[in-house]
């Protein structure tokens, strides 16, 4: 009986270190994952209790055999996270770091506890008392540490950064990893000046979370400031645009209206020598020259507006096939700048990537949809060549200046709780986007 409980003490400490590997990610996963990812742990928990139970039956409760639990259980509850939770993997392995600095300090606690209340029972005992006391603590803490890990995680574009990122995500692992060496002995109680010297970790935990979090608002800000400017560039790109047109306009109707009495006499001068063909193909030639003059209008949002007019006007330009359905909300509360900046990245990194395709095989096809409050952004292009996807599912581009796009387009979907996805299939990339806009009508 001793076997399986300790068995199921040790499981519930497991359990209690993945929720809290769980809280960084929970406002940034869909419900499905959070259910596949609890049935699975606790598929593998049932597991985990008879193995566990087999290996205290066979060896007995000791300090080997408990210590060994603990320092190699953990792994396959990690492992779970990582493969439900995908394509954010430097993520997961910070938070196992921040979450093995709060193990050994939980347990060094526990430790002191052991030492001050059963420092004279048995082995067996102190080991209950230790599993006992670690999930007393786990409890006790759980409002501070519900706060410090739901917020310990910052937005999924602040680990791209190389090799910065990559320092901060193995931080912490390196600063637990002595302590966690030290511990694998078989020693059961150690002294005191080994216990005060995990005391500092508290101080580590806290100053890696201050440093990060510090890091990203100033990355943030940074990106803010990008952003800002991209959108500047957008506005005076548009208004020179719709200033040309109105240039190009003002002199076709100019032109017209001064030809338009010849025109007439034209058309009568045909008429009256019944060449019907010939005045067909002269009003045909009038319809062409009508339509040029015509500024297209894709919605009522002006910058948004601008920004397909300029990308598909340039698309054009580039000898690309453009196929575009707009069909954009009255009452469009998605904010016009956010969404005229997402847009016109994602167009020119479709237009960079058709340029790389031969001549006849150019082809961009655009789609901005709704339903009811759910909103479609569809954009794909033909390319016949490999692309890389990173870790946060978005892909990588390695010319300069065009990484914005990825960054606009993650603070996009971290702003609206948009869901994306790409897809390449038949040589086609396919960049699709839902989000809810809450004042559609």
């Amino acid at each position: 009986m001793e076997f399986i409980l300790l068995s199921i003490l040790v499981v519930l400490i497991q359990l209690s270190d993945s929720y809290l590997r769980y809280l960084p990610f929970s406002s940034r996963t869909t419900i499905i994952e959070i259910h596949r990812l609890w049935i699975r742990l606790l598929i593998w928990s049932i597991v985990a209790i008879s193995f566990y139970y087999l290996i205290f039956n066979y060896s007995g409760i000791n300090t080997v055999s408990y210590k060994s639990i603990l320092m190699i259980g953990w792994i396959p509850y990690c492992l779970i996270s990582i493969l439900t939770i995908k394509h954010q993997s430097l993520q997961h392995i910070f938070i196992i770091g921040m979450s093995l600095l709060w193990v050994i300090i939980q347990n060094n606690w526990a430790a002191m506890i052991d030492v001050i209340f059963f420092i004279d029972e048995t082995d067996e005992s102190i080991i209950f008392a230790h599993s006992v006391s670690y999930l007393l603590l786990f409890i006790i803490m759980l409002p501070v540490e519900r706060h410090y890990f739901m917020h310990i995680l910052p937005q999924n574009s602040f680990w791209d950064s190389r090799p910065q990122g990559y320092y901060i995500v193995l931080l912490p692992i390196i600063i637990g990893a002595g302590h966690f060496i030290l511990w694998a002995d078989g020693q059961l109680i150690h002294s005191w000046p080994e216990r005060f010297s995990r005391l500092y970790l508290i101080f580590a935990f806290f100053f890696i979370y201050k440093y990060v979090l510090t890091g990203a608002n100033t990355f943030y800000e940074h990106g803010k400031t990008l952003r800002k400017m991209q959108l500047l560039k957008e506005q005076v790109s548009s208004l020179e645009c719709s200033n040309k047109l109105m240039k190009n306009n003002h002199q076709q109707i100019t032109l017209l209206r001064n030809s338009l009495h010849n025109n007439y006499q034209m058309l009568l001068k045909l008429i009256n020598e019944n060449a019907i063909d010939k005045v067909q193909n002269y009003i045909h030639q009038q319809e062409c020259l009508l339509n040029s003059t015509k500024i297209i209008s894709f919605c009522r949002e002006p910058l948004i507006n601008a920004a397909l007019s300029i990308y598909l006007q340039q698309a054009e330009e580039f000898n690309i096939i453009v196929h575009h359905k707009i069909n954009l909300p009255i009452n469009f509360s998605t904010n016009e700048s956010d969404f005229a900046i997402l847009i016109s990245n994602l167009l020119e990194n479709a237009i960079n990537a058709s340029q790389k395709q031969s001549s006849d095989s150019r082809e961009i096809s655009i789609i901005v949809q709704h339903s009811g409050k759910q909103c479609v952004l569809e954009i794909s292009n033909r390319y016949d060549y490999d692309f890389i996807v990173g870790e946060n599912g978005l892909p990588k581009t390695h010319k300069e200046g065009h990484g914005i796009g990825m960054v606009s387009l993650e603070a996009f979907v971290n702003k609206y709780r948009a869901q994306v996805e790409f897809l390449k299939s038949d040589g086609w990339v396919k960049f699709s986007m839902y989000w809810e806009d809450s004042f559609v009508c």
